[in-house]
């Protein structure tokens, strides 16, 4: 009985750890990737017919992440999107964040302020969001993210979904996003440096 109650006891010893942030981030241990958030990414973006804007576009991008202290994080990003008909979308922005890992799952609040550009039309606008990444195994995650953009020129997307999967190996990580609103139905592929 007592054998069985030390060996209980060290397995809850060795299991511990794994379930606070601050142990997982000194062991390394981050399943999936769930807890980068100090990256670099380039990204391939590809919209659906736009309600705005009358038509698709599709184009590449670049966005990063710097993670400081425990939980805050800053991020930007910059994309080109060309129109199907001619033209392009510049879109770009920056933004802070404040991330919670605990294990295999990882919760973030944001908010970011953006600016796209089509032809001599500027448009700027504030972007808030809530995501969770979850991991199913060391190198298998999903994520899932509400947002809601603030638009001063044209009214306000009341809500927004992106939802992905992602394969980590590693540092480097290869990330497949959707993403919907009422305005369009877009999809990102990305392939992540975490640093």
């Amino acid at each position: 009985m007592k054998a069985g109650i030390a060996a209980f006891g060290v397995l809850l010893a060795s299991l511990g750890p794994a379930f606070t942030a601050h142990a997982a981030m000194t062991q390394s241990v981050n399943p999936a990737g769930v807890g980068n958030y100090s990256y670099i990414q380039v990204q391939r973006i590809q919209w659906g017919n736009s309600k705005y804007f009358g038509e698709s576009a599709k184009g590449n991008g670049v966005q990063a992440s710097y993670q400081f202290g425990q939980n805050a994080y800053v991020f930007g990003s910059y994309a080109r999107l060309g129109f199907d008909k001619g033209g392009y979308l510049y879109h770009s922005g920056a933004g802070i964040g404040y991330a919670q890992t605990e294990g295999k799952v990882s919760a973030y609040l944001q908010g970011g302020y953006y600016r796209d550009i089509v032809g001599h039309s500027r448009s700027y606008y504030w972007e808030f969001a809530y995501g969770i990444r979850g991991a199913i195994n060391s190198w298998f995650g999903l994520e899932g993210q509400i947002y809601s953009e603030l638009h001063p020129e044209f009214g306000s997307v009341p809500w927004g979904v992106k939802f992905g999967a992602n394969i980590a190996l590693g540092p480097v990580s290869l990330r497949v996003m959707a993403n919907h609103n009422r305005d369009v139905n877009g999809m990102s592929a990305a392939l992540r440096f975490a640093f």
